[in-house]
């Protein structure tokens, strides 16, 4: 691999990864100003205001780890779209991206699972190539 390509390549991941956090930002924030509205004695209200702003704490985790990032990542998403649905009376199935919250967090997650998936192709060559994989 060319230096060019490769440092083409480590500029496309690290704005990947920007845009991720910038979106995991706004979501969390978005997350803190929806909560702030919630009944502190309510068992519901509080696990709403625990996934509404759990989104930048679980991406620090991909620090740690990237594929347990990942699977955490993509189960809160989940999460938050169950939590969404069974808040309605009566319960009932919604669009999880409908509002700013779960639009930020899927953008932020398919941004990632993006970076990830061009790393680890990117390790893979390197490792064929017989160079070391660019961090």
């Amino acid at each position: 691999m060319s230096i060019e390509k490769a440092l083409w390549r480590r500029f496309l991941l690290n704005t990947i990864e920007s845009l991720a956090v910038l979106a995991m930002i706004c979501d969390s924030f978005f997350g803190i100003i929806a909560s702030l509205s919630f009944d502190t004695h309510s068992l519901w209200a509080m696990l709403n205001a625990a996934v509404f702003v759990s989104a930048l704490p679980i991406y620090i985790v991909r620090l740690w780890s990237q594929r347990i990032g990942m699977i955490l990542l993509w189960s809160l998403f989940l999460v938050r779209w169950l939590v969404i649905c069974f808040d309605g009376n009566p319960p009932g199935l919604c669009n999880p991206i409908a509002w700013p919250m779960g639009s930020f967090l899927f953008a932020g997650v398919v941004l990632m699972q993006l970076r990830y998936l061009l790393k680890s192709s990117e390790n893979k060559d390197g490792a064929r190539a017989g160079s070391p994989p660019i961090n």
